[in-house]
């Protein structure tokens, strides 16, 4: 069973383009042009791949004047149980693209347009070892950066243990409502190993804590419609300000949480699909994305 989106031309009203809040939010600067995609190609002064990225088709290309994202995988075929805590219930894969120096990133602004995305469904339920019915996703746009370290130990190397990402998405889970809409959502993760192969937020246990680590309902957009991700740190507000379309919230960290520089840090614009691993067909994921404008602290520019 297919859950497909497909928009061809869409016209949409303008949404994002106008606003910042970046003049007020604390960033160093203000707000300019990173890219519009003017050039034939991808520029190397400003951007790198993703190294790792392993889905079954990537494309990334520019055309009139946007970037291309195209990405399909698919899942592997999961054996019956029983499972563990090690059993890999989703497959992974992802389309990335890097600012060439993300530590001069403090603030980037995105415009997307999802042309399309889609998930299968597994014909039968796969249960995993809490009883819980797995659920694939995908996330066809996502904006993500890493500014800061709060381990204990400062890690030797390359190593992303204790670093903090700020990430900002659209999901669309396999079950959802609307398969034509997308939901915004944010979270601020720990790294907790050298690769960063595992992250999580931290349990917040007070009802009063001023401090906040995710949002999964930041509005919706529809596939084939133009909006807007945006994520500024606000160094000295110990916080970052992430944004959906006009929608803005803050995520005001512990001072703790930044012990000092990231040794690895990285800003990114990518796509992430999760399909099931089904007991008896691999399961397909699939999104077209343009990303059209972006926007950084004019400091981060590169001519």
């Amino acid at each position: 069973m297919r859950t497909l989106i497909l928009w061809g031309s869409v016209c949409c009203l303008s949404i994002g383009i106008g606003f910042s809040p970046f003049n007020n939010a604390g960033a160093d600067d203000a707000l300019g042009v990173y890219e519009n995609w003017k050039g034939k190609f991808i520029s190397p002064e400003k951007w790198l791949k993703g190294k790792s990225d392993d889905a079954f088709e990537i494309v990334r290309e520019i055309d009139h004047n946007n970037l291309i994202m195209r990405t399909r995988t698919f899942s592997s075929i999961l054996p019956l149980g029983p499972y563990d805590s090690s059993t890999a219930f989703l497959a992974s894969s992802a389309n990335r693209l890097f600012f060439l120096n993300p530590s001069s990133i403090d603030a980037m602004e995105v415009d997307f347009r999802v042309k399309s995305a889609y998930v299968e469904v597994c014909p039968s339920p796969v249960i995993n070892a809490s009883a819980q019915e797995v659920h694939g996703r995908i996330r066809p746009a996502v904006i993500d950066i890493v500014k800061y370290n709060g381990a204990e130990n400062p890690p030797t190397g390359i190593s992303m243990t204790g670093d903090w990402i700020m990430r900002l998405q659209v999901n669309l889970e396999d079950n959802a409502e609307r398969a034509d809409e997308l939901v915004g959502q944010a979270f601020l993760l720990k790294c907790a190993d050298a690769a960063c192969a595992n992250a999580s937020t931290p349990p917040i246990t007070d009802p009063n804590s001023p401090y906040k680590y995710f949002d999964v309902n930041l509005g919706t957009v529809k596939i084939g419609e133009k909006f807007t991700l945006r994520i500024i740190w606000d160094q000295a507000g110990k916080a970052f300000i992430v944004g959906l379309n006009s929608y803005n919230t803050t995520f005001k960290y512990d001072p703790g949480d930044n012990k000092r520089p990231s040794l690895s840090p990285f800003a990114s614009i990518r796509t992430q699909l999760y399909p099931v691993n089904c007991h008896d067909q691999r399961n397909e994921a699939d999104a077209i994305v343009e990303v059209l404008e972006v926007r950084t602290n004019v400091s981060a520019i590169v001519n």
